[in-house]
């Protein structure tokens, strides 16, 4: 991706970060970052910033909250309640981006492989592994309708049990923001779709609105955000760099309170550029015809796919120590070795011990 463009969609996404603090005021978005870093935040461990705590931020106006918790609204207040409700979809996703910032930057021909990639089990326990609470996932091209989109988890306590939302910001060509969600109650994609659906429906009758359902063609966007999510929380991701790690709160100040001070420019990251460049390479040297009877097999792509595999100390004398892990295969580059000089280097990201 040239510079001129990626700093076009990393200025689109900064201008939507200053919408939203200016939707809640500065001081309301400082001491929000303050007590979600410095205090316990008692819900799922993977979520920085759920939608129920970001839309109790929006939603000030006392009246409209007392008709809320009756169930009573007004004919007026359904409008105003959808504004709402795009505002804390915001605020759930650009908050704790801001944070960290970084800018997930895929390869074109890994990015194709990824939202074309089938999706049939969720793992959902991978999405927990997400490098940050809200990675900006930036598109090599225009994409659905986006330029990129912000994905985190969400804890959706409205119904028992309480469980886990996949939920995404997809950034327009021109800043807007369209949210989407995925409930994750399912083991099957399909399953969770209609899961998502009946919730949808039923969360908005409880109002007083009139039930629509999500169109089945924002799901195909769901998918394929979800397999570049899934990527970024595999095993071995190809990336250029390690993310950010959350900012403290600091005190520059004597006269002024604890606040957060995160980095100001977003963090360039690199995704599948290492198997982008060996899938060019091969496809070149495919080109070139240089196989022939009785050659080794031309460099060539296997598709990718998701592979689950179990593994835990012990796992094998006792099943219930197994760990499932998912990794991303991608478009496999058969015949590598037959390719002039050597890969492009990547970095990994490892745990420390």
């Amino acid at each position: 991706m040239d510079k001129t463009r990626l700093h076009q969609i990393l200025s689109l996404a900064q201008r939507a970060v200053r919408e939203a603090r200016e939707q809640i005021g500065e001081q309301a978005w400082q001491g929000l970052e303050t007590a979600l870093l410095s205090g316990e935040r008692p819900w799922h461990e993977a979520v920085l910033l759920p939608l129920g705590l970001a839309q109790e931020m929006v939603l000030r106006d006392p009246d409209l909250r007392a008709r809320l918790d009756r169930l009573q609204v007004a004919p007026g207040d359904l409008e105003r309640i959808s504004d709402l409700n795009l505002q804390a979809c915001d605020l759930a996703a650009l908050l704790p981006w801001n944070l960290t910032k970084g800018a997930y930057v895929f390869d074109p021909d890994l990015f194709r492989s990824l939202v074309g990639a089938p999706l049939e089990r969720l793992p959902v326990d991978l999405l927990t592994r997400l490098p940050e609470y809200a990675p900006l996932l930036v598109f090599p091209e225009p994409w659905q309708g986006g330029v990129g989109a912000w994905v985190h988890l969400d804890v959706d306590t409205r119904f028992a049990p309480a469980h886990l939302e996949f939920r995404a910001v997809l950034l327009g060509e021109n800043g807007r923001r369209l949210p989407l969600l995925l409930d994750l109650t399912g083991a099957t994609l399909e399953e969770c779709i209609q899961g998502t659906q009946t919730e949808t429906l039923l969360s908005q009758q409880l109002v007083g609105m009139e039930g629509v359902s999500f169109p089945a063609a924002a799901f195909d966007t769901v998918r394929g955000l979800l397999n570049l999510a899934l990527y970024l929380a595999s095993e071995e991701p190809d990336l250029s760099g390690r993310p950010r790690p959350l900012p403290g709160v600091g005190q520059r100040r004597k006269d002024k309170p604890p606040r957060v001070y995160p980095e100001p420019d977003p963090l360039r990251i690199e995704v599948g550029w290492r198997i982008g460049a060996a899938l060019r390479r091969a496809r070149q040297a495919e080109a070139r015809g240089q196989g022939g009877a009785g050659k080794s097999p031309q460099p060539h792509i296997r598709r990718a796919h998701w592979h689950l595999y179990w593994t835990g100390e012990g796992s094998r004398k006792d099943p219930s120590k197994a760990r499932p892990k998912v990794r991303w295969i991608e478009p496999t580059l058969v015949g590598a070795d037959r390719l002039e000089g050597e890969l492009p280097a990547v970095v990994r990201i490892v745990e420390e011990p």
